[in-house]
């Protein structure tokens, strides 16, 4: 079984893609926890499962504080967590599709390392950790995401509500494909 954790964006609907190519028993999680574009991501991820006919699990975090724009330090590590909330104990294999070549700390192979270690104590190693596309840049991401025929125009992929303004680190790594 793989959980594909969701938030809607291009890399995480080609790691579902992925997955479901594989022909892999696929399920998905998206999580929502004030981030300030919760209901775009929300939105997002609700297309994508549904194009790829993949049930899609949220957990929306009500009554915690809302987020600025940019980047939210935990985030991935709290999805990931929350993946394993998900897991309930039964053999899965959680798969964040973070990539190479970003600023971001929680995109680096020394935080898969720190959360591969968790998520094996945590579940007493029923449930495993991949990350695809560590190693990759986004524009690895995109053409393999090309490949796999993804639907780009059904993902969501900036920090801000407003919508793409070019300005965040997601907008950045947007424009350059």
């Amino acid at each position: 079984m793989w959980t594909v954790l969701l938030s809607g964006g291009i890399d995480s609907a080609a790691a579902l893609a992925s997955a479901v190519a594989e022909d892999r028993s696929t399920t998905a999680i998206h999580v929502a926890f004030g981030q300030p574009a919760a209901k775009q991501e929300l939105s997002a991820a609700t297309q994508i499962a549904n194009y790829y006919r993949v049930n899609l699990q949220v957990l929306e975090l009500a009554g915690i504080t809302t987020f600025s724009d940019g980047e939210i330090p935990g985030r991935n590590a709290f999805i990931v967590h929350a993946g394993l909330l998900f897991a309930r104990g039964r053999p899965t294999t959680l798969v964040l599709a973070i990539h190479g070549g970003t600023p971001y700390r929680d995109c680096t192979p020394e935080f898969l390392d720190l959360m591969r270690c968790s998520v094996a104590f945590h579940a007493n190693g029923v449930v495993t950790l991949a990350a695809p596309f560590l190693q990759w840049s986004k524009a690895d991401v995109y053409r393999f995401a090309k490949t796999m025929r993804v639907p780009f125009e059904l993902t969501y992929s900036c920090e801000r509500a407003a919508g793409p303004g070019g300005e965040c680190g997601s907008c950045a790594d947007r424009q350059l494909l």
